[in-house]
């Protein structure tokens, strides 16, 4: 039965590219660059991160973004709001959601407009925010609006049985959706074999990078502001319970245990929620009733921490920074490609 429903989805979604290829449904272009950074699988590819970096770089060069997002799981989902990154104003994960949250925290230029409907938001904000180029985050299926680089992110760490539609795989669509793609990034690579490297590059007709995250450092969630980062010390927990609710825990854990057996420390247990998970203060304190009981810290994606933000009260709760970086001569690569659109990074 999970095969034909699977079948019947990735059918329903290459219909509705076709639609908007032959102009059965509308799409709309703009003056302006759009660069769509999105994905096929649901969720746990890293791009959030990567918006992150891309508008971190172009905010160096004297680059205005704007970010297009829906806001998932905030309130503004469910209607349209602007955002300056430039105000200096406290905000809940509630309000915004915890990936654009997170791009309120980091990024000091431009700003996001807030909801579904992201091609009246262009038209709504453009005049307020001035930008020099659009970021279409989580656009590869948002169609209606024509981009002029389409970035896709592929866990690279995912097996390849899962890559077909849902509910047989964990893709939104056919995995031949990326072949509409200018450019794939192949991501959290450290344990890519050749063979399935081999066998990935061979599906794709556009350029492929590579890039990774890791693990530096942990953040306390006691601190404010930008968070002051703590490596490990002999003060904090030598045992430690991971919470998670991203696409992909399992590489969250991996991780993980990689920078404790070099930094000297043990995972005991681990915690697994859906994507997104909105904890309660009811969850909150299980936890921490629970690593304190076991002497543990707890550790956590910095997407999990702001949602504990204000509701938790045990000390001994930290979060991990990561890192991008891309392979040896891959970011040049990508650097072309938005040389291509007039994106000078």
């Amino acid at each position: 039965m999970k095969n034909l429903i699977s079948s019947i989805y990735g059918s329903i979604m290459s219909c509705r590219t076709k639609a908007y290829t032959y102009g059965l449904l509308p799409s709309y272009s703009y003056a302006v660059p759009i660069v769509s950074i999105g994905n096929i699988q649901m969720g746990g590819t890293g791009k959030t991160p990567f918006v992150i970096w891309l508008c971190q770089r172009a905010i160096q060069k004297g680059k205005i973004p704007l970010i297009l997002s829906r806001g998932h799981k905030g309130k503004a989902e469910h209607g349209s709001f602007f955002l300056s990154f430039e105000q200096n104003k406290a905000f809940a994960s509630t309000e915004l959601g915890d990936e654009c949250l997170l791009y309120y925290k980091y990024l000091s230029k431009g700003g996001i407009a807030l909801g579904k409907n992201r091609q009246w938001n262009l038209e709504q904000y453009y005049s307020v925010a001035c930008p020099d180029f659009v970021v279409l985050e989580d656009g590869f299926q948002h169609q209606r609006l024509k981009r002029d680089l389409d970035l896709v992110l592929l866990d690279a760490s995912a097996p390849l049985s899962s890559l077909y539609p849902f509910p047989r795989g964990m893709l939104r669509g056919n995995f031949s959706e990326i072949e509409r793609a200018h450019g794939v990034i192949l991501t959290k690579t450290k344990e890519l074999s050749q063979v399935k490297k081999k066998y990935l590059y061979s599906q794709f007709s556009c350029p492929v990078m590579e890039a990774d995250f890791e693990i530096t450092a942990f953040h306390s969630l006691a601190s404010r502001g930008e968070g002051e980062k703590k490596q490990i010390k002999v003060s904090y927990p030598s045992r430690w319970i991971a919470i998670c609710g991203i696409g992909n825990p399992r590489y969250f854990v991996t991780s993980l245990q990689d920078y404790l057996v070099k930094n000297g420390g043990e995972l005991v247990d681990s915690h697994f929620y859906p994507d997104h998970y909105s904890y309660t203060a009811e969850d909150i304190s299980k936890l921490e009733a629970m690593a304190q009981e076991q002497s543990c810290g707890l550790i956590m994606t910095e997407k999990d921490a702001v949602k504990w933000r204000g509701i938790s009260v045990f000390p001994q709760v930290f979060w991990a920074n990561f890192e991008m970086s891309f392979a040896p001569d891959q970011e040049e690569i990508l650097l072309s490609l938005l040389h291509e659109v007039d994106l000078f990074l």
